[in-house]
């Protein structure tokens, strides 16, 4: 298992994985990927065993305060960002329990520390806060992240200054 960046070539198996973990509601559009990709900088990495995508995480310069709204495209990174936010992360299920989501987390972890950001933020859904529990997160705020579906914005590090807690 190798651990690359992702380009736009790979975003039909991205979606394809995509399909396969989340229900239709949180799905995004190629389109919404493709602009992410587009950032820089961009954290886009996938996990590969040969050709195949295993699983992928998408992580931008953002600010600890507000979450990535769900299928945003033409995203606008902002001036001054205080965090990384991790805007995807996802494992097809044939390949999960292997600790691929572990490395790209780090991987994702070690983009921000290469932008001098020591803090990660997220929207966890489909109950995984106990998993981003793990690697240190804490929430906080619940919101409705999309119609019908809560969600719980999480923090790793409080190096940066926010203002919502």
């Amino acid at each position: 298992m190798e651990i690359c960046p992702i380009s736009r070539t790979d975003l039909s198996k991205v979606v394809a994985i995509q399909n396969e973990v989340y229900p239709p509601i949180l799905r995004e559009t190629a389109a919404t990927f493709e602009d992410k990709l587009s950032l820089r900088p961009v954290g886009a990495f996938g996990a590969f065993l040969g050709e195949a995508l295993c699983g992928y995480v998408i992580a931008h310069p953002w600010t600890a305060d507000r979450a990535v709204p769900l299928g945003l495209v033409r995203t606008m990174l902002p001036e001054k960002p205080d965090c990384v936010y991790i805007h995807d992360l996802s494992v097809h299920f044939d390949f999960q329990g292997r600790g691929i989501a572990r490395r790209l987390v780090t991987t994702v972890f070690d983009f921000g520390n290469s932008l001098s950001l020591g803090a990660t933020t997220l929207m966890a859904v489909q109950s995984s806060e106990p998993f981003w529990r793990r690697f240190g997160f804490r929430p906080l705020e619940r919101v409705e992240y999309v119609p019908g579906i809560m969600g719980s914005h999480m923090i790793r590090d409080t190096a940066c200054v926010i203002r919502k807690i």
